[in-house]
Formats: structure tokens, C-alpha cells, sequence
């Protein structure tokens, strides 16, 4: 479907604003520098089995797990600029770190996934970080939604290229290489993020003073009882932390359908699914802010864990590498839909002062149960194989799905 010119121009505007410009261009160098670093990383430890595989999945799953409810608190009450700054500039560091770790001919399990952990730590901050900023560049509500799908369909296009490039790339260098392009992206955005931060230095809003750590983990409770009390947020609140333990493991355990097909791992295969993922969360998200979808958000929000969970039981049938970017395609179209839908939703009805911990509540509680995930299901790939855990995945992706499909509080969004 069409949209009319007067519908497109905020979507155009929001880049002249220099501060938007400078932000969102490093926010994109980082991210698929992420993706490069997290392709990488993979591939790296695939060569160790499904142990090895789930082992990653728990470490990167426990830092947002453990610390993403408080850290909204923090984002509420800094600078968010500073904080972006040097959230980027500690991810350098470590990624670069990591990056020498695997010089060695076989990196230590331990200390790879020591420093993966230390930087999903230090990572937990940026994306609630990032979004919170957003109210605070933008002159009203149309701009703000305007700039937030601009962050998402960035994320959405560089989950389609970074995986493709550095698949490619590691068929002739190795991982490492990878990990330091990542942190000299880090680096890049930081200075981006400096240079935003001048521009709007004189108009930014100071932080709150600091507060003493009970004040704080209060603040985190008053987050998380104001999403539980809401009509519209409890419902996904309740649900959505089962199809993140089944959904996470997904990039996990591919590399295991892979390797079981043509003996060895294949990176260029691994690249191509992750971007097929990659690429139908951005057409998700396109679909959503170009067509009436974009008015039947509680639909999309109802409806989109069924259409994840049926191509997933598909993969599990039909298990053949090359049909599984046509099918995480699918998954990704309803992934990216509904994350576009929900983002909106919290950005337009939450008021400025909680958005940082409902944003970080949503992303903590949701992924709570995605350690128990990664080792739940690399456990079943590791004793009856992957296309079981598939199997099982989807299951119960299409039974969550179900309970979303009949909530009447999602069914009144628009």
C-alpha cells in the first residue's frame, strides 16, 4: 500500500536534525560491526558442539537477564549521552580483548566466554539507553516515532548485512580480524555520539542528582509494577519472557543443522540464514510503518508468535540447509512487526519519566528465562539433535502465541 506525502515527511525530517544525523549514523557503524563480532563468535565455538554452543547462548542471555531491570534506572537518572559514550568505549575495549583471545590456534573456552559475558554486561545499558534518548531530540510525538523506527530499521538492516559480509569474510580471514573491525566501529560510534552530544549540549535536560542504591532498586520496582498494572503491557509481560526461552536459541542451534548436512560448518550458509532473519524483521518493521498494519498494532502483537512458531516446526521437518532462509524469513516478518508495534506503543503512551524502565523492564523480563533456553535446548540438540529442539521451539512458540490471540486488552490497540 501507498502513503500519502504529508505521512512520509516525518520520516524524511527527522534527518535535519544534525544531533539525529550524528547518532544514528554511529549507531549503524556499531551495529554492524555487532553483527560481525557476533557471526564471529559463533563460527569460532561451533567447532566445540552443541555444549560449547549452548554455553555462548547462556553467557551472552545472563547479562540482561540479571541486570537489565535496574539498568533502566540508571538511564532514568544520567546523562544518557555520557553513558551511550562510554558504554561504547568499554565495548571496544573488550571485543578487542576478545579479538586477541583468539589468536591463539584454540582460543580457552572459558576466557571466551568470560569477556562474551563482560560485554553483554556492559551492552545491557545501550538500547534502552539509545531509545530513552529519543524523547528528548525530537519536537513531538510524530518526530519521535519517526526517529525510533529509523533505530529499529537500521538494527533490521544491519542484522541482514552484517551476518551476509562476515560469512563471506570468514571463508578468508579469520575471526578475529572480524572482532577488531567490530571495536574500531565502537570507537566510531562513540565519536559520533560525542559530536551529537556538543551539538545539543546546550539544550539537553540535566539528570536527576544521584540517588542512594535503595532509592534506586525502588525506582526498578515502581518499572516493573507500572508494566504489570497496565491493561496492554501485562498480557506480553506474562507471555513473551516463554517465547524469548524458546526463540533465543534459534542462531544457537543452527549452526548444528548446518554442520550435520555437509559434515563441516559452513559460514557462508550460517551468514545467509541469519540474514534471511535478518532481513524479514526489516521488512516487518517496513510493513508495519508503510501500510495499515500500522494502525492494527494489537493484531500484530495477537498474532505474530503463531506465524514465528509454523515455519520453525517446517525447519524442523524439512531440514535442509538451504530452505531455512525462506522460512526464518517468515520469522523474522513477524518478529520485526511486532517489535516496531510495541516500541511505538511505549514510546507514544508512557510518559517520558518511565520510559527508560519500561523499556528496560520489557527487555530484562522478557529475556529471563533465556539462559534456562540456551541450555534446555542445547541440551535436547546435544542428546536427540537439533531438528528436535526445532521442533520443540516452534511448539511452543504456536502455544504462546495461542494465550497473546485471546487476550482482550491486546485486541483494543490500534
Amino acid at each position: 500500500m501507498t502513503v500519502s506525502r504529508t505521512e512520509e515527511r516525518p520520516a524524511r525530517a527527522v534527518f535535519r536534525s544534525r544531533v539525529f544525523v550524528l547518532m544514528w549514523s554511529g549507531f549503524v557503524i556499531s551495529t554492524v560491526g555487532d553483527q560481525l563480532y557476533r557471526v564471529a563468535l559463533a563460527v569460532g565455538v561451533s567447532s566445540r558442539g552443541a555444549g560449547a554452543l549452548a554455553s555462548l547462548g547462556l553467557v551472552l542471555a545472563l547479562p540482561t537477564a540479571l541486570f537489565g531491570l535496574l539498568s533502566g534506572v540508571l538511564i532514568d537518572h544520567t546523562n544518557k549521552f555520557r553513558l551511550l559514550i562510554r558504554t561504547d568505549l568499554l565495548r571496544a575495549a573488550i571485543v578487542a580483548a576478545l579479538g586477541c583471545v583468539f589468536l591463539s590456534a584454540r582460543p580457552p573456552l572459558p576466557g571466551v566466554l568470560a569477556l562474551a559475558g563482560l560485554l553483554g554486561v556492559v551492552s545491557v545499558l545501550f538500547a534502552p539507553g539509545l531509545q530513552a534518548l529519543l524523547p528528548e531530540m525530537s519536537s513531538g510525538t510524530d518526530e519521535m516515532v519517526a526517529m525510533d523506527t529509523w533505530i529499529l530499521g537500521a538494527a533490521g538492516s544491519a542484522a541482514v548485512i552484517g551476518p551476509a559480509v562476515s560469512g563471506a569474510l570468514l571463508a578468508i580471514v579469520d575471526p578475529e580480524i572480524l572482532m577488531w573491525a567490530d571495536a574500531a566501529t565502537f570507537v566510531c560510534s562513540a565519536v559520533m555520539l560525542a559530536g551529537a552530544r556538543r551539538r545539543m549540549h546546550a539544550g539537553a535536560p540535566r539528570p536527576d542528582p544521584p540517588r542512594a542504591a535503595g532509592t534506586r532498586v525502588k525506582a526498578a520496582a515502581d518499572g516493573l509494577r507500572f508494566v504489570l498494572r497496565h491493561d496492554v503491557l501485562r498480557p506480553c509481560f506474562l507471555t513473551f519472557p516463554l517465547m524469548e526461552f524458546a526463540a533465543y536459541c534459534i542462531p544457537f542451534l543452527l549452526p548444528l543443522i548446518i554442520s550435520a548436512h555437509y559434515g563441516h560448518m559452513r559460514s557462508d550458509i550460517y551468514g545467509l540464514c541469519l540474514a534471511a532473519l535478518g532481513g524479514g524483521r526489516l521488512l516487518g518493521m517496513i510493513l508495519v510503518n508503510r501500510s495499515a498494519l500500522k494502525r492494527n498494532r494489537g493484531r500484530i502483537l495477537r498474532g505474530n508468535f503463531i506465524l514465528q512458531g509454523i515455519p520453525i516446526v517446517g525447519v524442523a521437518a524439512y531440514g535442509r540447509p538451504l530452505l531455512i532462509p525462506a522460512a526464518l524469513v517468515v520469522v523474522g516478518v513477524a518478529s520485526g512487526a511486532a517489535q516496531v508495534s510495541m516500541s511505538s506503543y511505549v514510546q507514544v503512551e508512557v510518559a517520558p519519566q518511565m520510559r527508560g524502565r519500561v523499556f528496560s523492564s520489557l527487555l530484562s523480563m522478557t529475556s529471563w528465562l533465556q539462559p534456562l533456553g540456551a541450555l534446555v535446548f542445547g541440551s535436547v540438540a546435544a542428546a536427540f539433535g537439533a531438528s528436535v529442539a526445532f521442533a520443540l521451539i516452534g511448539a511452543i512458540l504456536v502455544l504462546g502465541g495461542t494465550r497473546l490471540l485471546l487476550s482482550t486488552s491486546l485486541a483494543s490497540v490500534r
